[in-house]
């Protein structure tokens, strides 16, 4: 069901299918790459105020 595959053809099931298929692949990476990019700036900052316990 790629278009690696030998006998692709372009019908409009598999176009529908692969679109969403980028489409959930941009979000995820999207995702990601916010998430790391808030992790650096907090670490950056000294953000580190999970592992302090206040007397623990």
């Amino acid at each position: 069901m790629l278009p690696i595959v030998f006998d692709w053809k372009w019908l409009p099931d598999r176009i529908i299918f692969m679109g969403y298929f980028w489409l959930a692949l941009t979000i995820v990476g999207l995702g990601l790459t916010v998430a790391l990019i808030m992790t650096l700036r907090s670490m950056k900052q000294g953000g580190g105020h999970g592992h302090e316990h206040g007397g623990h």
